[in-house]
């Protein structure tokens, strides 16, 4: 009886023993979700993660999954640490994340918004573009008007060089937007450089257009002969000229002196010339001077002294 007895009490207490441990087990767990609720996070385009403390609670029956493979989440040493890719759309984009206690049941959703990749791209088929993929516009010397396409999702404007050459026009669209300016004609003897910046002002997201402008280099005169008479004398040549140039015979010629020369402003020049008197025994002569830059021989013009009886 007395063995029977023991035996009996011996399960009474082991019961009650196991009902405690499930108790503690089971009814004394506390989530680290429980009692929190995320706000939505926002992102840039680019590469980047942000953490939600946890308060350094054990983490360990977290799992984390988001509607989205740009876009993850984990928890980690007492936090939720959200993780994105580069956007390299041109849209903002969402993802779900749901975190859930593997242990707890309790389950916690919020959203990740990644702002749009701000851009000024310009078209390459329709447009020359270099290594960086600026915009390189090159116009004759004459000038004119020029449209330049490219493709936004910002609201640029065009930035203007601090030149007198080009002055710009509106920009129309929304999407595919045009740059208009108007490139004058260049008077000068050397191709000349500037850039237009497309610069959006809210976030600063620019291109740029390389305008070269070619130049027509010219050395003219009223006429290409300059006649004189026997006596000879000091003649005055109206030259133009958009380079600086100066004036030699070709070949000797002892009775030609080449004087002095002087500009009079918008590439007008003057060039004096003195012709001894005509020989006696000579009817007539020529010379020709050459009027070339300094040092370069490569682009001249050529203008003929006939003396005659």
């Amino acid at each position: 009886m007395m063995r029977n007895h023991i035996t009996s009490k011996s399960i009474h207490m082991l019961a009650a023993l196991l009902v405690s441990m499930c108790f503690l087990s089971c009814g004394g767990y506390d989530s680290p979700l429980s009692g929190h609720s995320f706000e939505d996070l926002t992102f840039g385009p680019e590469q980047s993660y942000q953490e939600i403390d946890l308060g350094g609670q054990d983490v360990k029956n977290i799992s984390g999954k988001t509607t989205a493979s740009w876009c993850q989440a984990y928890a980690s040493e007492g936090k939720v640490i959200v993780v994105v890719l580069d956007n390299q759309t041109y849209d903002d984009r969402t993802a779900t994340v749901t975190l859930t206690d593997i242990e707890g049941g309790d389950v916690i959703t919020f959203n990740v918004t990644q702002k749009q990749n701000n851009v000024v791209l310009f078209d390459a088929e329709k447009n020359t573009l270099d290594a960086a993929g600026n915009c390189l516009l090159t116009v004759p010397a004459g000038g004119g008007s020029y449209d330049v396409v490219y493709q936004t999702n910002v609201s640029p404007e065009e930035s203007l060089p601090d030149v007198d050459w080009i002055t710009t026009s509106r920009t129309r669209g929304l999407h595919e937007q045009t740059a208009s300016f108007i490139v004058a004609a260049n008077p000068d003897g050397e191709k000349r450089q500037a850039v237009v910046t497309v610069k959006d002002a809210s976030t600063g997201i620019e291109g740029k257009i390389i305008v070269t402008q070619l130049a027509d280099t010219y050395i003219r005169f009223d006429d290409d002969v300059l006649r004189v008479g026997a006596d000879g004398g000091t003649f005055v040549i109206d030259v133009y000229a958009n380079i600086d140039f100066i004036c030699e015979t070709v070949g000797l010629h002892n009775w030609v002196a080449i004087g002095s020369q002087n500009s009079l402003g918008s590439y007008h020049y003057t060039q004096t010339v003195t012709v001894s008197p005509l020989p006696a025994e000579t009817d007539s002569r020529t010379c020709e001077l050459s009027f070339h830059r300094y040092s370069d021989l490569s682009f001249y013009n050529n203008l003929t002294i006939l003396q005659s009886r």
